[in-house]
């Protein structure tokens, strides 16, 4: 970060929840002013296994420790069995909303029937992703969604299904729940 800002030149900075409650955590009092029009991206949650910090806490304690604006910090929903992932449409001015590229769908369903439910309802997200070439087109994920006109909405994990994701590997890696 610090050649980018010396160069004057934005960075990306991309990481799970968890590991920017390290982050947060290891940098104590001090602030690391990432260049400006920086990004930073959460790319997965906390997976109920470590200390959780409310979404919205750990986004102002971001934007605050390393000087963003908070419109500046985008999350990302996305997979290992899927080529296509979901970002909120807030760098484009769009809200908070996650956007699918136009290769992919998202629906909502229900999780006993698997039918869709209607626009607006709360479901988990069956993911069809044409870029999933060689691959399983359609994936059927636990996680609950509301899709809306503007977009889809990222509720967390059906209750008592099994944690997924990156986050799960940062904790591996760091040791465990944090303090």
């Amino acid at each position: 970060a610090a050649e980018a800002k010396e160069a004057g030149a934005p960075v990306l900075v991309a990481g799970t929840a968890f590991a920017y409650v390290f982050l947060l955590d290891a940098l104590g009092a001090r602030t690391i002013a990432l260049p400006p029009s920086s990004t930073l991206m959460l790319t997965g949650g906390f997976k109920g296994r470590s200390r959780e910090v409310p979404e919205a806490e750990l986004r102002a304690s971001l934007a605050d420790r390393l000087a963003l604006e908070p419109s500046r910090i985008v999350g990302e929903y996305g997979m290992t069995e899927l080529s296509s992932q979901l970002y909120e449409g807030r760098l484009a001015g769009l809200g908070d909303a996650y956007r699918a590229p136009p290769w992919m769908r998202v629906t909502a369903v229900d999780p006993v029937s698997l039918h869709p439910v209607p626009r607006g309802e709360i479901g988990i997200a069956r993911i069809v992703d044409l870029a999933n070439v060689d691959s399983a087109i359609a994936i059927q994920t636990m996680d609950r969604v509301r899709v809306t006109p503007g977009g889809i909405e990222l509720l967390g994990r059906l209750p008592g299904a099994t944690p997924r994701g990156c986050s799960l590997a940062i904790e591996d890696i760091v040791g465990g729940a944090s303090s």
